[in-house]
């Protein structure tokens, strides 16, 4: 799915002789693992600061996830560590 919406983008930008640009995240197995004030301290010291740094925190905060394991789904707990 992501590397057709690329190809149409880059269509898209071509037909019209616009530029395009792409930034990619591979991010398969880093995000069970990361510490989320930790994440945050980092994207501060990268001057990203204001209300995108108040949202992104505020939605990796109070977290909290359910195991749903033959039909039987488990009471919630919080998530600590990592990212949705």
């Amino acid at each position: 799915m992501v590397s057709y919406m690329l190809q149409e983008a880059r269509d898209y930008c071509c037909k019209r002789g616009s530029s395009l640009h792409a930034c990619f995240l591979d991010a398969q197995s880093a995000f069970d693992k990361v510490w989320i004030n930790g994440l945050v301290y980092k994207l501060y010291q990268l001057w990203v600061r204001g209300k995108l740094l108040r949202v992104i925190f505020e939605s990796l905060q109070n977290c909290t996830s359910r195991v749903l394991s033959r039909g039987i789904v488990s009471e919630p707990f919080p998530i600590e560590q990592g990212t949705r």
